[in-house]
């Protein structure tokens, strides 16, 4: 268990990367030396010797039988205010808020500078009231509050199975969080919380959002989707 930044191994306990060392290690990446040396030519900070694969996972040892808890990946971890966040921590609080209408294993969150978003599947698209989707975003945010402590920014519902995952099924965050920034999500609604105002609108296909009655201001109306770039 090493520490990413100072290379320097982590008390039990304690956070870090796991990096294996092993006569069953492959030697590299073929053709790609660069990425060779900072994958599989790993070293602890004053040795010379030994390499470690740095794997990428975050994790910690516990217990007097040192068991190794697999946390999460590196690459997932969702940086906000010098905290670090697991997001499938926010992902289980997102989807217990409203578990009979959205998808299990179907709830991205991540991070847009320095705003957590959610990006939840809906079990059904269902034709719902945009007071209804409202409330669902709502209840995500304050469980996610509720649960883990971070204050959510933006919550997005998408249609059922356009959250991207691997073949294995495991969530393809990155994948989603470019997706979402290129405008290419079914949104069905989406609440933003951390604006100079509130904004929430129920989406459809095209892209053009039609504004709740007690909705002010909002974009309905104002052509196609900007990008969410463009709103934070």
């Amino acid at each position: 268990m090493v520490n990413e930044e100072t290379c320097e191994p982590v008390e039990d306990g304690v956070e870090g990367e796991i990096w294996v060392s092993s006569s069953s290690n492959a030697s590299g990446y073929l053709g790609h030396p660069s990425l060779t040396r900072e994958v599989f030519n790993g070293r602890l900070r004053g040795t010379s010797s030994r390499c470690f694969v740095r794997t990428g996972d975050r994790g910690v040892v516990r217990g007097e039988e040192r068991y190794l808890y697999v946390i999460g990946r590196a690459s997932d971890v969702i940086r906000v205010d010098k905290n670090e966040l697991h997001p499938h921590y926010l992902e289980t609080a997102a989807y217990q808020s409203n578990p009979m209408h959205l998808r299990a294993g179907c709830i991205a969150a991540f991070s847009v500078e320095t705003v957590v978003v959610v990006v939840a599947e809906l079990q059904k698209r269902g034709g719902g009231a945009a007071a209804q989707y409202r409330r669902m975003c709502e209840a995500i945010r304050e469980n996610v509050m509720k649960e883990e402590g971070v204050t959510v920014g933006l919550v997005v519902l998408v249609e059922s199975g356009s959250v991207p995952k691997t073949t294995s099924g495991k969530l393809r965050r990155f994948l989603a969080k470019d997706k979402l920034l290129k405008g290419r999500f079914p949104t069905v609604f989406e609440a933003q919380f951390e604006l100079s105002w509130p904004e929430e609108r129920n989406v459809g296909r095209s892209g053009v959002g039609e504004a709740g009655q007690d909705e002010a201001p909002s974009f309905a109306g104002a052509g196609p989707r900007p990008s969410l770039r463009s709103f934070l």
